[in-house]
Parts: C-alpha cells; structure tokens; sequence
C-alpha cells in the first residue's frame, strides 16, 4: 500500500500513524501503560488545562449575563470572582437592587 504524499512532500498524520505501527511492530517503541507515573500527570496537566480554560470562558459568559439596572457586573468590578464581587453577585440572586446597598 502506497501512502499519498500531502502537501509537496511533507509529512502526514497517515504516515506518522504508518511509521509508529512499523516501529510497534518490531518492538522499538516501549509500551506506555496507565499506570505510569509520567502519563498519569500529562494526562492530570491536560485536564486541569481544560478545566482552567473552560472556567475562564464560563466566567465571562456569568459575568456579562448578570444585568443589574441597566449596568453589568464588570462595569463595577474588576474581578467578578474576588470577595467583593461575589458577595454582590450573592445579594443580586437573593433579590438586592438598590445599587447603594450593593455598593456597602
């Protein structure tokens, strides 16, 4: 079976999937089992990255989804999620819209 050579010559994911099986089936490539400690923190690190990202994007969909009269939360705060500004989102959900009382 001949591999198609992509884009004038370089390599392909096909032919690096071809050149691992190869390696594979003569024995060169060592064996990478769950329970080796190097992949149990890569694959920690990259979870823990998808969390970090999805965090920051849900924050900033929380934050500017929470309008309190006619003004977001990130008009009046830097950091939504320090003290203060959970504190004043925690009023808003209990029902606070006096913007002098949110402000104490």
């Amino acid at each position: 079976m001949r591999v198609r050579q992509e884009c004038g010559g370089r390599k392909s994911d096909v032919q690096d999937c071809q050149w691992i099986q190869r390696l594979h089936t003569y024995g060169l490539l060592q064996d990478l089992s769950a329970e080796d400690p190097y992949c149990i923190l890569r694959t920690s690190l990259r979870y823990r990255d998808e969390l970090v990202s999805a965090r920051s994007t849900q924050l900033s969909a929380y934050a500017e989804g929470a309008p309190t009269n006619e003004r977001t939360v990130t008009q009046v705060l830097s950091d939504v999620t320090g003290v203060s500004g959970m504190a004043i989102i925690e009023a808003i959900l209990a029902g606070e819209r006096d913007p002098v009382k949110l402000a104490k």
